[in-house]
């Protein structure tokens, strides 16, 4: 017998396997943990919006329930399964863009309804894609509590789409938040707009509100019973425009002889403009 067979270790088959289990438990710990603050969680909301495409969300402060809407993409009832209802999903992550105006993806880590989960105890979410309204309904104390992650439960209702959404669109989400965690001050609005300032175009504040360029579009518009959490949340989403310098446009031509050339207007607070042209010699956007 060579040395090699002697040497051969001894496969020992298992009695049995055993597989991992889930503790329902864990969409709190991770709402805590990944999300953390209440003004985190709502502008992950915000984010999850920018990314299907809205060009304006509505957040409505009521008593004891906050409504998000937009007229985003919405979802069908696969994209509710595979992602809405799938903790953790990295889709986003691979596709990198979104789906319309190939916006770069801001959301992460599949964290949206674990965001919805830390901010209160029940959820609601109307959403239509198509011709159809999905309305999704979860008590997360009872999701917590089932045992197993795959016992939590969603309910949910399918009706015909009749819905409007922000700027009369007939596509969207609603997320209608009850029995809210946290208390909201008002220095809660201020952080709140730290948060997604930055999704909304400066350029398009600075430019005449007519523009339909819906690609660079998006609006974030808050209504509270303090008229002064209002207030905090408007000054901090419009303070980059209180520092800009100047005022970028770049726009791409061809000229009556096909020279590509490229315009750039700057455009100073104090309303002077400087114009440069540069030819662009690549065949490729002739």
């Amino acid at each position: 017998m060579s040395e090699s067979n002697t040497n051969k270790p001894t496969v020992v088959e298992p009695d049995y396997t055993l597989p991992f289990t889930v503790s329902s438990a864990l969409l709190r710990e991770l709402g805590e943990r990944l999300v953390g603050q209440a003004h985190i969680a709502l502008a992950e909301l915000v984010k999850n919006s920018y990314d299907a495409d809205a060009t304006k969300v509505v957040i409505k402060f009521e008593s004891n329930r906050i409504i998000i809407e937009d007229n985003g993409h919405g979802m069908d009832r696969k994209e509710f399964e595979n992602f809405w209802m799938r903790i953790g999903t990295a889709h986003k992550q691979e596709k990198g863009i979104s789906r319309e105006f190939a916006r770069p993806l801001t959301g992460s880590k599949g964290v949206g309804r674990l965001a919805v989960q830390f901010l209160a105890r029940k959820v609601d979410l109307y959403t239509v894609a198509k011709q159809e309204e999905l309305h999704a309904r979860v008590d997360w104390d009872k999701a917590v509590n089932a045992g197993e992650l795959t016992e939590a439960k969603a309910e949910l209702w399918f009706s015909d789409a009749g819905r409007q959404f922000p700027e009369q669109k007939t596509h969207g989400t609603r997320i209608e938040l009850t029995g809210l965690v946290h208390e909201w001050e008002s220095a809660s609005f201020a952080k709140l707009a730290r948060e997604i300032w930055f999704l909304e175009p400066p350029i398009r504040k600075l430019r005449s509100s007519n523009s339909n360029d819906d690609n660079i579009a998006f609006e974030v518009e808050l209504s509270s019973e303090n008229s002064d959490d209002e207030r905090k949340f408007k000054q901090q989403m419009a303070a980059i425009l209180q520092i800009w310098h100047a005022k970028i446009n770049g726009k791409l031509s061809v000229s009556e002889e096909g020279q590509s050339i490229l315009k750039v207007l700057l455009t100073f607070p104090d309303g002077e403009t400087n114009l440069f042209e540069y030819p662009v010699d690549d065949p490729k956007l002739h």
